[in-house]
């Protein structure tokens, strides 16, 4: 269980994680579904989403020297499922907050396991 969060650990997490959902469900997808067939926006959406991961990545090779490509894979599987799962509750509950609250939900439970 990881022991480093504090209050304000707790409002950037939060902050964090509702900006990504207003960005990418709210903006990307209404804007991506407006042109194209929903289920090619909910991909292309979701592989952004993925994107967006991958500089943790880097940041930790450039700090430590150390890079884990299977992590990365793994990791991205995880999160275009993760993506997916918010596009398609997004648009089937044409609410942003219940996509916030999913991705809140699924990184608290990473974070508290893994730290």
């Amino acid at each position: 269980i990881n022991q480093n969060f504090s209050p304000r650990h707790l409002t950037f997490y939060l902050v964090v994680r509702v900006l990504y959902e207003l960005v990418y469900r709210e903006w990307a997808l209404n804007a991506f579904s407006a042109f194209m067939a929903k289920p090619k926006a909910h991909l292309i959406t979701a592989l952004f989403f993925v994107i967006f991961h991958w500089p943790a990545y880097l940041i930790r090779f450039f700090l430590t020297g150390s890079f884990y490509t299977i992590t990365l894979v793994l990791q991205s599987i995880i999160v275009l499922a993760i993506g997916f799962i918010l596009c398609y509750v997004f648009a089937k509950y044409k609410s942003i907050l219940t996509p916030i609250l999913l991705h809140i939900y699924f990184d608290a439970i990473v974070d508290l396991l893994a730290g």
